[in-house]
């Protein structure tokens, strides 16, 4: 039996897309919920459109090294791996995420699509995000609220007196106490601090099915290799996608991962124009698939576009 697809993705409208962005406020709250992205790879497809996106906890699956530590701007290690119980959501980042999640599998997933790199859309609650805690341990938003508690119990600039500090990250909204002498200082870490500075929340506890209103396809990774340039890829991955595309050199759209740093933002405007160069990145809305399941992606025979095949259950 042929495989049955989907329905064929319209043709990408900037107007239309900027009007959605505005009234359904991806990033920003809208009726106490929240729009916001999540990058994996299609080898969870399956597992999310049963169960949702569910925390490492349960899944064990993590992108990063446990084994891996960075320095906080507090001055201690601190483990790369994500906690447990929560899944991390972006307005930003999501490209970033997919395609890493990806290449740590297949090197060469576009050759074969054995598998994807996909981001998925979810609306949360508000009340359920946090900050990331790399953005806590190390966002300059952060960093300088310590600061302004430190001289509120005494201690004085220029002087290395030495304070405390205890990070809880229990509640959604994080709470570092900064303890100087006896006395102590609350400071407040919320996940619009996290989204506005660093481009990442957690959203504590799992996000289910229901809550998911779309799946991106990122089928073509001279995206990636646009948006991010040569510095994040290993000397092997460029001689791969160099064979692969005949690639002399590789743009790179900068702005993308230079401007955050500086306080800024790219627009979900622009990064959605950028998608429009490349007929592999496709959308696939939730509406147009109740009671059907998507078994995989693959590029429409026309070559125009990524088309959704439809699980053998669903064929008949």
């Amino acid at each position: 039996m042929s495989p049955k697809f989907g329905p064929k993705v319209p043709k990408f409208s900037p107007r239309k897309a900027l009007s959605e962005t505005e009234k359904l406020g991806i990033g920003y709250p809208r009726d106490g919920k929240v729009r916001l992205f999540h990058g994996t790879t299609t080898k969870y497809l399956a597992e999310i459109q049963e169960k949702g996106l569910v925390p490492r906890a349960v899944t064990k699956n993590s992108n990063w090294n446990a084994e891996r530590t960075v320095k906080t701007c507090f001055g201690y290690e601190r483990s790369l791996e994500s906690l447990g119980d929560r899944i991390y959501l972006t307005d930003l980042w999501h490209y970033y995420f997919a395609f890493n999640a990806t290449m740590m599998v297949d090197q060469q997933w576009f050759k074969t699509w054995s598998i994807a790199p996909i981001f998925v859309e979810v609306e949360v609650r508000e009340e359920n995000l946090g900050p990331d805690e790399d953005y806590v341990h190390n966002g300059r938003r952060v960093l300088t609220r310590i600061h302004q508690a430190a001289e509120k119990l005494g201690v004085q600039k220029g002087v290395d007196d030495t304070i405390s500090i205890a990070v809880d990250m229990k509640y959604p909204d994080t709470r570092i106490d900064v303890g100087f002498k006896s006395r102590t200082e609350r400071v407040k870490v919320t996940w619009r601090d996290s989204i506005e500075e660093y481009g990442c929340v957690a959203h504590i506890g799992r996000i289910m099915p229901s809550q998911i209103k779309s799946i991106t396809i990122l089928g073509d990774p001279k995206l990636y290799l646009e948006l991010m340039g040569e510095a994040m890829f290993s000397e092997e991955q460029m001689a791969i996608f160099r064979k692969s595309f005949n690639l002399e050199r590789v743009p790179y759209y900068a702005n993308w991962s230079k401007l955050p740093a500086e306080g800024k933002r790219i627009s979900l405007l622009d990064l959605w124009k950028l998608e429009t160069k490349y007929p592999m990145v496709s959308t696939f809305y939730m509406k147009d698939f109740i009671g059907k399941k998507i078994a995989m992606f693959r590029p429409h025979p026309d070559g125009k576009c990524v088309q959704a095949i439809l699980a053998a259950d669903d064929e008949n």
